[in-house]
Order: structure tokens, then C-alpha cells, then sequence
């Protein structure tokens, strides 16, 4: 609680005294004038006439309330709260008193440690004034000191009802709000504050904080701004200033005010902290490690420091290092939830899921309201299967005081999961979300940000944002580049390297396994680089046998020395097989780790990056408008890819439909794929076909909430939930391959389409139905039905879409040929001929090493 006790307060409360008739005892015009020679004693700090005075009206008049109030004012002064709290006893009860005389009692009693007698004064004084605004006032502060802040406001809400003038009402509401990351509300008081008193700098910084946490860091910048300009170079000023600067992407800028404030205040941990910041941002890790170090050395008790030195580490590859400090910070302090957020963090990284729960749950434990902690728990359920959960915490996680659109990405991605469209719309307009977030922030949720790609302009607006994303990387690498490549030897034939974390069994890695096996050994050389420690996997086993160079393991290693590993091998042409998928390291590729470097198979959009200079496409699924990829289109003669040989499944001799009496459509696709303009399509589709059903063979139908989330959004479109079907066959012990036996049709999605799905499909004789666009990703099915000679099922509108998929639906003769020929006919094309695709790729491999001199 603040105490009244300046002397243009005193000054103040004696006027308003003057003024009222029974406030004042009667006394002589002398006496009067006395009092007011005092409390001027009292506004010019002097402190010894006034007490005389003071102390000259008590002889004649013992009992006088102003003259027992001033001397006890001065009292508190002098730092005697024990003497001013007696002396301001008498003045109240004297039963002249004014509210302000019951607030420097309370203050005194507060000061003397009788603290449940000061709350008592203060009631007391509200009892007889309730119309006083300061004692309300006071009863906030006093509550909200002793961590009663629902009562506290009720206090404080209840005096600017009674006075919105009063001097700093508005601050401390504003506070209130603040602490309770009531940001709203906060943001009001704190400008009525401002209304009170221009340029308060208090407000200023926290009303710029509360903007920049929501995302809006120009509103901020231009708030702080004209502050800084004026010459007011406060460090929390500056190092706000500094903060914003570095969320809008201008670390040179801001490197002037974070040091600038570090300079004013060095002993502030946090200002320390944002230098090293300012090198992480720079991917300097080496120079945030050593102030990192330095902040230690001064704050040795602070755990915050070791754990962004644990996750510095971490960054730099040197896991082992970042673990120690992680639980020694655990050892010392075991109820710092930051640390435990990092330890998950960690087992994360290291795809560790279960360790990460554990360390996420234990944070979550020690405080509920960790809003880093519910969010990576969130993608950490996703990742490990448990989408209920996961969504619990992601919703969690929007609704939480310290939530920001900074940290939107694992709810969005948990979202696209669980088929939460309206989970997705709460979280606001997508692109001016994205567009108000940095780039290195951007992060995982970039893969998911391809669904929303679904026209022309939507496709560009991605490609800038893969772009924006790339420009960051290729800034941070430019800081602390590699030296020039060393003269190369002479090949005599290219070194082609595999950069992935998919080397393993994994979906991509099936794909590269009929060219493993049938490249020729005479004409490239093969070389692999995980990043995903696979240990005992069967499929990395037979890579490492197959790949005539060495096949290297690199999940620990920075992107600078993955690069320099990559340079060691002397690889000429590098393959990215990750784009913005889990595990990859673009980080790499700013180094240029290799002379040539292709992107192919994992990710169907541009990555961004202006050093990858090709993508391996074929004609069909090469974009449209080449200027949607920063890579040049490399296209194979016939197909971009090849298949394996796959499990002789057996087919049904009879269709679904024939042994059911209705059409069964199905989808084994994704749902991150899902999207509210295919739910309308596919239930255009059932509805124009009597009676028949969509079944969704998922490991994620044994999630309820996205069961219910689909069902309600086909229930909106006049879909009824008996005719959808949800079959998680990894529970059933069902093999995938087998579940299209249950299935006439696959409808499938867009604009993001099917990929190795469509290819399953087509194996067992199940047609697919498929929406073409313009961009890569919208083409890939494209590619494959028609390197089969399925183009007609292949469709360029909404409309044409259902049309095919209902006419089909109603050719029972044409499901039975297709169920009959499909196989074969897949056998007989390109897409499984692995000698002729491999030759292809041999033949392009070389022709693109001449090109480049390298041979």
C-alpha cells in the first residue's frame, strides 16, 4: 500500500478541510492560519517549521485533527511508523477525520507490522466514507499485496466508479489486469492512465509488451518510438523497442537498443538474456553461448540462464552438453517448470515422444498454466497417436492468458489433425496471422500451411511465405558461412547424396528403395545422410548395404556441420527428400554443402531457398506457373517417381457393392489434408448417389473428437453419420492394403492430393477420383493416374469432380474391369518398371553433372 504522505497531498486534504464547515473544530483565524503555514512548511520538505507549528496548535488545542495528521505525516517520514500511527489514532477519533486520515493510519499499522489492523481501519473508514474513492483505493492495494486480487479489483473497479480522476487508478487496474494476462482490459486502463499522465513511461512499455504478445510489434514500435526520440532513453524503453524490432524480422535495427539498454542497466538478468538473443536470432550460437556463460558467472543462482544455455546447446548439435545443463537446472531446482519444458523439448528433438510427455507433463504439474508446456505437450500427443488428448491441450493452450499468435503453430497443426475447422477459424485470418509472425517462428506448421494453398493466389501467397521463411535461414548462415570449397577432385562419376530423415522405414524411404536397388553402380555413386537416428531399422540396414559410398548419421550436428560433412564427401549433386516435413534440415542448405542440390518425393510446394536449384518432377506434375517454385523444374522423361514391388494382397472377386447393395467411398489419405470445400464436394457426392457410404480407414478413428468433428461437418451438409464409416485397421490388425477389398471408390482430397495412396489404390484395382490444379501439390495424383492412362478420372473443376466420381459410381461394369485390370495394367507402366526408371535417373543424374562441369 502507498502511502499520501507528500506534501502536496497534505496541502490538498488541509484546503478540502478548510472548506468544510464541520471538519474543522472551532478554533481562532490565528489557529488557521498556523495550520496553513504548516503544510506549506510540509510542501517544501521542511519538515522541522512544520513540525513546530504543528506542535504549537496541539498545546492550545490537544485534540486538533489536522495538526495530530501532519505531525504524524511527518512521523512516517522520518521513518517512525510506530509514532505515526498513534498520532494519526487520535486525529480518527476525533470523528473529524477524512477518508485520507484512515489510508496514512492503515499505511502507519501496515508499517508496524499490525497489518490485520490496518485491513480493519480501512474497512472502518469505508464504513464512515463510503463515498470516498482513495479508501477503496487503498483496499485494492492492500488486498492485492496479500495475493487477493479478485477482491482487490472488486476494490479498485469500485473507486473509479466513485472518482475516474483519481491520480494512478487507472495504472493499478491496468497492473491488475496485466499480471492476470487480461490483456484487453489492461489495455484500456493503461490509456485512461495515459490520459491522466502524458508519456507515463510505465505504461508505455507495458501497453507495448501487451501489443507486441499479441502479434501487433509495429503498433508497439510506433508506441515506443516517439519516447526514445524525445530523449528518454529508459532501458526498459529501449530493450522493448529492441524485442519488437527483432519480431519484425530487423536484427540489425535492434541491435542498437538491446545493447543500449543492457548498457544503461548491466545488471538486469533479462537484458542479458536478449543480447545473447540477438546472436541466436543471427544463429550465432557460439557468441549467445558465451554471454550465455558470462550471465552465469554473474547470476549463478538464476536457472532461466543454464536452461537457454541448455537450448543453445541444443541448437549447435551438442545434445549431450544441452542435457547435462537441463538436469542439473532439474537437480537444483526440481520445481522450475521451464526446465522441464526443456527437457521435453529435448526427448523432442531426438523424436524421444514418450521422454517428452513425461518432462512436458511433470512441467504442467509444478504450473498448470506453462503455456509453452501445454502447447508442445499438445504436438507431442499428435505425434505419439493420442489426438484426444492432444486437442484437449491445444484448446487449452489458445485459451490461455499468455497464449499469443507467436505460438499458434502446434494448435494449428493439432488442429488440421483432429479435423477442427473451427479450432482453425478461432485462431484468426491465416495469412494475417502468418504474415505478422516471423519467419524463423514459422517453423513445423509450414507443412500444414499447404492445404490452404488452394488456388493460384493462395499458392503464391505460400510460395512468399516459403520464401520469407528461407530468406531468414539464408541470413543466418551468411553470418557464419563456410569457407570456400576446397579444389574437388576429379569423379569419374557423380556422387549423389540423400539428405533426410526418412532413410528408414517411412513412406519416402519405401519410394527410393526400387532405385537403391536398381541404380547403376558403374554410373553414380550413392551417399546418405540421416537425420533420424534409425537404429536396427531393417530398411536404413539394407540402404547402408546398398549405397555403394558410405551411409552417415547427422541427427546431432548443427546445419553448418551437416553441410561441412556433406562438403568432406566431395557429394556433387545433393537430394533433399524432406522439404517442410518432420525431421528435415534445410538449415543445411544455405551452406551449400554440395555444387547442385535438388529437392524430390517429400514435400510437394517450393521450400523456398534460392541455393536448391532443381526439383525433380516429370511433365504432369510439374506446376503450372513455374514462378509458384524458386527451384528449377528438373523433369524426368516419364515418371517422378517408382514403385516397389508390393505384398501380393488379394483382391475380391466381388465388388463392395455388390455384396452390400450400395456404393462404398473411401479415403486412406490424411486428414491435415481435409478441408471444408472437399467435405461439400464429397457430400455433393453421397447425395447424388442414393444410399451409399464414405468410409475413412485412419489410424485416426479411434480419436472420438475427430469421429465427431467430421460427423458434424457432414451432418451440416446434410450428411447423416450412418451413411460414414470409420475403421481404424492398426487397432483391427487389418493390413492397409486390404482395407480397399471394403472400398469401390477412392474419392480423393484437394487441393492437396494423394500420393502414395493413390498408387495403393490403384493396386487394388480401386479407382481414384482427382481434382487437378495448378500447383505441385494439387498434381500428383495427376502424375500417377496418368501413367496408367487414367487421365479421365482426372478433373479440372468441383463440378467435374462430382460428376466422374457419380457416373462412376453408377458403372458397375466399369468398377468390375477397373477391379480386374487395374493391377496389371499399373504392373505394365512406368510407375513399375524400377530398371527403366532408374536408367532414366541415371541418364538426367549425368546430363545434369555435365552441365554443372563436374564431370
Amino acid at each position: 500500500m502507498t502511502p499520501r504522505s507528500t506534501n502536496a497531498r497534505a496541502n490538498n486534504q488541509f484546503k478540502q478541510r478548510l472548506r468544510a464547515e464541520t471538519a474543522i473544530l472551532p478554533t481562532v483565524e490565528s489557529e488557521v492560519r498556523l495550520l496553513h503555514t504548516a503544510v506549506d512548511a510540509l510542501r517544501r520538505a521542511d519538515y522541522d517549521r512544520a513540525e513546530k507549528i504543528f506542535r504549537s496548535v496541539l498545546v492550545d488545542s490537544p485534540e486538533n485533527p489536522d495538526a495530530l495528521h501532519g505531525l504524524g505525516i511527518i512521523e512516517l517520514h522520518w521513518g517512525r511508523p510506530v509514532e505515526a500511527a498513534d498520532l494519526f489514532e487520535r486525529a480518527v477519533a476525533t470523528g473529524a477525520a477524512l477518508g485520507q486520515f484512515f489510508v496514512n493510519l492503515a499505511v502507519a499499522l501496515e508499517n508496524s507490522g499490525r497489518e490485520d489492523e490496518a485491513l480493519q481501519i480501512l474497512k472502518r473508514g469505508i464504513s464512515q466514507h463510503p463515498l470516498e474513492a482513495i479508501l477503496h483505493q487503498s483496499l485494492g492495494v492492500f488486498l492485492h499485496n496479500r495475493k487477493q486480487d479478485d477482491k482487490a479489483l472488486r476494490s479498485l473497479e469500485h473507486a473509479v466508479r466513485l472518482d475516474p480522476n483519481l491520480a494512478r487508478i487507472h495504472r493499478m487496474l491496468a497492473d491488475l489486469h496485466f499480471e492476470h494476462k487480461r490483456h484487453d482490459k489492461s489495455l484500456k486502463h493503461f490509456k485512461l492512465n495515459l490520459e491522466q499522465l502524458p508519456g507515463d513511461k510505465h505504461s508505455l512499455a507495458r501497453m507495448a509488451y501487451i501489443l507486441g504478445t499479441d502479434g501487433k510489434h509495429q503498433e508497439a514500435l510506433d508506441l515506443l518510438m516517439p519516447i526514445y526520440e524525445d530523449g528518454i532513453e529508459d532501458p526498459d524503453i529501449c530493450n522493448n523497442i529492441g524485442s519488437a524490432l527483432i519480431m519484425l524480422g530487423r536484427i540489425d535495427e535492434a541491435e542498437k537498443y538491446i545493447l543500449r539498454a543492457q548498457e544503461l542497466d548491466p545488471s538486469r538478468w533479462e537484458f542479458n538474456s536478449n543480447v545473447a538473443g540477438l546472436h541466436l536470432h543471427r544463429e550465432d550460437l557460439d557468441g549467445a553461448i558465451k554471454v550465455f556463460l558470462r550471465i552465469r558467472e554473474r547470476h549463478p543462482d538464476e536457472p532461466r540462464t543454464a536452461v537457454d544455455l541448455g537450448m543453445a546447446y541444443m541448437r549447435q548439435g551438442r545434445s549431450e552438453e544441452a542435457m547435462k545443463e537441463i538436469l542439473d537446472v532439474i537437480e537444483d531446482h526440481p520445481d522450475h517448470d521451464p526446465a522441464w519444458t526443456a527437457l521435453g523439448i529435448l526427448h523432442s528433438n531426438k523424436f524421444e515422444y514418450h521422454k517428452a510427455e513425461e518432462a512436458y507433463r511433470k512441467a504442467l504439474e509444478i504450473n498448470p498454466l506453462n503455456v509453452h508446456a501445454n502447447s508442445n505437450l499438445a504436438l507431442t500427443l499428435r505425434n505419439t497417436g493420442d489426438l484426444d488428448d492432444a486437442a484437449f491441450f491445444a484448446h487449452k493452450t489458445v485459451n490461455l492468458a499468455e497464449y499469443a499468435p507467436l505460438l499458434f503453430g502446434n494448435a494449428f497443426q493439432v488442429f488440421h489433425s483432429v479435423c477442427d475447422h473451427g479450432g482453425l477459424a478461432d485462431l484468426g485470418n491465416l495469412q494475417e496471422l502468418v504474415d505478422g509472425i516471423p519467419a524463423a517462428s514459422l517453423g513445423g506448421c509450414i507443412f500444414n500451411l499447404m492445404v490452404h494453398a488452394k488456388d493460384i493466389e493462395s499458392a503464391r501467397w505460400l510460395a512468399s511465405v516459403n520464401r520469407r521463411w528461407a530468406e531468414a535461414l539464408e541470413e543466418s548462415a551468411a553470418r557464419n558461412p563456410l569457407p570456400a570449397p576446397k579444389k574437388r577432385s576429379n569423379h569419374k562419376k557423380p556422387r549423389v547424396g540423400f539428405l533426410s530423415s526418412d532413410l528408414r522405414t517411412h513412406s519416402v524411404g519405401r519410394l527410393i528403395m526400387p532405385l537403391m536397388r536398381n541404380y547403376d553402380r558403374e554410373r553414380l555413386d550413392f551417399y546418405g545422410y540421416a537425420t533420424w537416428e534409425a537404429v536396427n531399422d531393417p530398411l536404413q540396414m539394407e540402404m547402408r548395404e546398398l549405397m555403394n559410398g558410405e551411409l552417415r548419421t547427422v541427427s546431432d550436428m548443427s546445419g553448418r556441420d551437416i553441410a561441412e560433412v556433406i562438403r568432406g564427401d566431395e557429394i556433387d549433386i545433393l537430394f533433399d527428400l524432406n522439404g517442410h516435413t518432420l525431421g528435415a534440415r534445410l538449415d543445411a542448405i544455405p551452406f551449400k554443402p554440395a555444387p547442385v542440390l535438388v529437392t524430390w518425393l517429400g514435400y510437394p510446394f517450393t521450400t523456398g531457398l534460392k541455393d536448391m536449384d532443381y526439383f525433380l518432377l516429370d511433365k504432369r506434375n510439374a506446376p503450372v506457373d513455374h514462378s509458384l517454385m524458386v527451384e528449377k523444374p528438373l523433369l524426368m522423361p516419364e515418371t517422378w517417381t517408382t514403385m516397389d514391388e508390393y505384398p501380393d494382397i488379394p483382391i475380391t472377386d466381388v465388388l463392395p457393392c455388390e455384396r452390400n447393395g450400395y456404393i462404398t467411398f473411401g479415403t486412406l489419405n490424411n486428414p491435415y489434408k481435409f478441408t471444408p470445400q472437399m467435405y461439400e464436394a464429397w457430400a455433393r457426392v453421397l447425395k447424388a448417389v442414393p444410399d451409399s457410404r464414405l468410409v475413412f480407414v485412419r489410424g485416426e478413428a479411434k480419436s472420438r473428437v475427430f469421429c465427431s468433428n467430421v460427423a458434424i461437418a457432414f451432418s451440416n451438409l446434410g450428411i447423416s453419420a450412418d451413411r460414414l464409416g470409420f475403421f481404424d485397421n492398426k487397432t483391427e490388425d487389418v493390413y492397409f492394403l486390404d482395407c480397399y477389398n471394403a472400398v469401390d471408390i477412392t474419392l480423393d482430397t484437394f487441393p492437396v492430393t494423394g500420393g502414395t495412396t493413390t498408387c495403393d489404390a490403384m493396386w487394388m484395382g480401386v479407382p481414384v477420383v482427382s481434382l487437378i490444379g495448378e500447383s505441385h501439390h494439387q498434381r500428383i495424383s495427376y502424375s500417377l493416374l496418368g501413367a496408367v492412362g487414367l487421365d479421365e478420372l482426372c478433373t479440372s473443376s468441383v463440378d467435374e469432380y462430382v460428376q466422374v466420381a457419380v457416373d462412376l459410381a453408377n458403372d458397375v461394369e466399369s468398377l468390375k474391369f477397373l477391379r480386374e485390370n487395374l493391377r496389371p495394367r499399373l504392373l505394365e507402366s512406368s510407375l513399375c518398371d524400377a530398371a527403366r526408371f532408374s536408367k532414366s535417373f541415371c541418364d538426367v543424374m549425368e546430363q545434369l553433372a555435365r552441365d554443372h562441369d563436374l564431370i
